[in-house]
């Protein structure tokens, strides 16, 4: 409700110099629907399951973010689907400058929906 700040992180072998860029965002309420579910789950460099099932990757639309960026190592998300259909997530270092991609606990902000649902019109625009 009060806001919230913007990082960019280099790759780690950087000299740290970026250049501008424009930064969307999304703020979502965490619930659960017929529609969509949302959440907020503690993630590192294992795969772990976030509680989301999906026969076919191409049937829903994932999203998800670091809430957190703890320790000094930059690094994204990455998600896969297992055997049995459940998304998993795990936080993944960049290698540029050394090769170890052990990371930290993150709070992961996730929202899932059926693909093709028009959750826009749903949506309180301020």
């Amino acid at each position: 409700s009060d806001g919230f700040i913007v990082k960019m992180r280099e790759e780690e072998a950087s000299t740290g110099r970026h250049l501008a860029e424009r930064v969307d965002w999304i703020a979502i309420e965490a619930s659960e629907s017929s529609a969509w579910k949302t959440g907020i789950q503690a993630l590192n460099h294992l795969a772990t399951p976030v509680g989301i099932e999906a026969e076919d990757l191409n049937d829903i639309v994932f999203l998800a973010d670091m809430q957190t960026k703890n320790g000094g190592n930059t690094a994204s998300l990455r998600y896969q689907s297992d055997a049995d259909g459940a998304i998993m997530v795990h936080v993944e270092e960049e290698t540029s400058q050394d090769a170890e991609t052990w990371h930290m606990i993150e709070d992961v902000g996730f929202l899932a929906t059926n693909a093709g649902s028009h959750l826009l019109g749903e949506f309180d625009y301020a």
